[in-house]
């Protein structure tokens, strides 16, 4: 029956007119809840949420579910560097602003 109530948050999604009542790392949580039959599955929710964020200019770091209860907590998300001259390089700098990153953080853990 939980896994039903989370299937339709998931799917009905009224979380813009805000009578959802959970984050959207919360909904991440839920699809993995969803997909808790196959580890494959469920480790691929919290993979493409990295992804999205690497593919904005960002790396997510999650605490060790062992410490959480098994829900993602952001441990770290901070800026991907762009290493100017080639990798080998010393000089680089941050595809997005530290404050953008603190930003997109507040958005994923409001409710």
């Amino acid at each position: 029956m939980a896994i039903e109530k989370n299937r339709n948050k998931i799917s009905h999604f009224n979380y813009l007119n805000g009578q959802l009542g959970n984050s959207i790392l919360e909904l991440f949580d839920d699809a993995r809840d969803v997909l808790s039959y196959d580890r494959k599955l469920k480790n691929a929710v919290s993979k493409s949420l990295k992804e999205i964020l690497s593919s904005h200019g960002m790396e997510v770091t999650f605490k060790p579910l062992y410490q959480t209860n098994h829900h993602l907590k952001i441990d770290k998300l901070q800026p991907k560097k762009i290493h100017h001259l080639g990798e080998k390089s010393t000089v680089s700098s941050n595809q997005v602003s530290n404050e953008y990153c603190q930003l997109v953080r507040t958005l994923l853990t409001m409710k």
